[in-house]
């Protein structure tokens, strides 16, 4: 099994994941057509810092954000994909880019439209 940190991209303040080298185009842009279909309850494969692995189901947590747009404050919302984990027992709530995932677990949100099989 192949195991990859998830990169994080900012799209106007929507958060985004992809697999590593697929986070931005040749252009220098946000890659968005390889952003990962996230949604909850779905179980992944996750490896932590110490090489512990664990089968765990996806949890999103909204995230409100400001920004400037032509001198005037705005808002908005983004959510943050992680899982809650039993720690010494207690839950922690993890982040999914702080943690390793198994590659080919997610699928691209392109390869959703085009129906291809997982």
């Amino acid at each position: 099994m192949t195991w990859a940190k998830l990169e994080v991209g900012n799209n106007w303040g929507a958060l985004f994941y992809a697999y590593p080298g697929e986070l931005i185009n040749s252009s220098g842009t946000n890659a968005t057509e390889n952003e990962l279909e996230l949604r909850a309850g779905i179980s992944v494969a996750v490896r932590f810092p110490d090489g512990w692995g664990s089968v765990v189901e996806l949890s999103g947590r909204l995230e409100r954000f400001s920004f400037f747009d032509m001198g005037r404050e705005c808002s908005g919302e983004t959510t943050r994909w992680g899982f809650e984990f039993e720690v010494h027992g207690l839950p922690v709530w993890i982040p999914i880019e702080q943690v390793e995932m198994a590659v080919g677990s997610l699928r691209r949100k392109r390869d959703q439209r085009e129906g291809s099989p997982k």
